[in-house]
């Protein structure tokens, strides 16, 4: 994906600056399950996370 970003104009919120250390990946944030299933993210786990990135502002910063 890195190797892409190189290439194309379009900007990318990489979530594992959040989610994953240099050995493992988080399935829940302050006691809340961040995954309904292997792929997805919960409702409860969106909205964690949304909060722990500042979602509403990097999205306001990457828009066009």
């Amino acid at each position: 994906m890195r190797d892409m970003l190189a290439k194309v104009d379009v900007p990318v919120i990489f979530l594992d600056a959040v989610l994953c250390s240099e050995t493992i990946c988080k399935s829940e944030i302050d006691g809340v399950w961040l995954y309904k299933d292997a792929n997805h993210f919960s409702r409860d786990g969106s909205v964690r996370l949304a909060a722990r990135l500042g979602l509403g502002r990097l999205i306001e910063t990457s828009a066009r």
